[in-house]
């Protein structure tokens, strides 16, 4: 099957691909942070690498996203893409499906976590922050 196999700094990152594709993407995103952000943390630029896709129909006539690990790149990284072909990818992260009838997550029970994990921290720094001791919350 048709693959892309990943190096980042010289370091195999993945080998991505499935079968059933219709629709193979790689991205390289950079994201800008809110420069006038009160909170440190939103004011960073982001640069992410991501492989996914989407599945042929199946039987169903249901397609599927399915997705790789998203790595963080910094200022100099270099990635290298070589399209290949295999019969042993690296598994998927997550797959789910594609449609307005069942709704699935984009995101593992770990990932979701994590996320709850981030938003915990930054909610407890907001109400924690001496500035705003004895505020109202109404």
């Amino acid at each position: 099957m048709l693959a892309f196999k990943v190096e980042i700094d010289g370091k195999l990152i993945q080998v991505a691909g499935v079968a059933d594709w219709s629709i193979l993407a790689l991205h390289i995103t950079a994201s800008r942070g809110e420069v006038h952000a009160s909170e440190s943390t939103a004011r960073q630029d982001s640069t992410r690498y991501s492989v996914g896709g989407l599945s042929m129909p199946d039987e169903s006539d249901i397609r599927q996203h399915f997705r790789w690990q998203e790595s963080e790149l910094a200022v100099g990284s270099t990635v290298s893409v070589q399209v290949i072909e295999t019969d042993s990818p690296d598994p998927v992260v997550r797959r789910y499906r594609s449609d307005a009838i069942v709704r699935e997550s984009a995101f593992t029970d770990a990932e979701m976590r994590a996320m709850r994990f981030q938003d915990y921290l930054a909610l407890k720094k907001e109400f924690e922050d001496p500035s705003t001791s004895g505020a109202s919350l109404e």
